[in-house]
């Protein structure tokens, strides 16, 4: 039932983040690929994805999957700010900048909101 694949998508999650770890990043963005497969509205596995996708070399990917990933929830304060570290990599400065103010309501404590106005004023400066 819809228990056992939730089940089923969290382990193939954790397995990606565990190959990521372990330095296997082409095996990750498989295994987290079929996670998002499994499960498009999953936050988590995009990110994961993205995450997987960025130590592979492919930029572009990870772009579109934090995307996905802050689509299914717009409240993924990792998501976002790896959104903003991707745009920014690439050259676009502005949609960094956007996706860190998206990023600050997200942020649970002063630490986080004191790191991303830094952020922020470093792109904007």
């Amino acid at each position: 039932g819809p228990v056992l694949e939730l089940t089923n998508d969290l382990i193939v999650v954790q397995k990606g983040k565990e190959m990521l770890a372990g330095g296997k990043p082409a095996d990750a963005v498989a295994a987290l690929a079929e996670a998002v497969r499994a499960d498009p509205r999953s936050a988590d596995a995009h990110f994961q994805h993205g995450r997987a996708l960025r130590a592979a070399g492919d930029v572009f990917g990870a772009m579109t999957a934090f995307e996905h990933a802050a689509e299914a929830n717009p409240g993924h304060l990792a998501a976002l700010r790896a959104l903003a570290a991707v745009y920014e990599e690439s050259g676009f400065r502005r949609k960094a900048a956007e996706m860190l103010e998206r990023a600050l309501p997200a942020a649970r404590d002063d630490a986080a909101r004191v790191a991303i106005r830094k952020d922020l004023m470093r792109l904007i400066a």
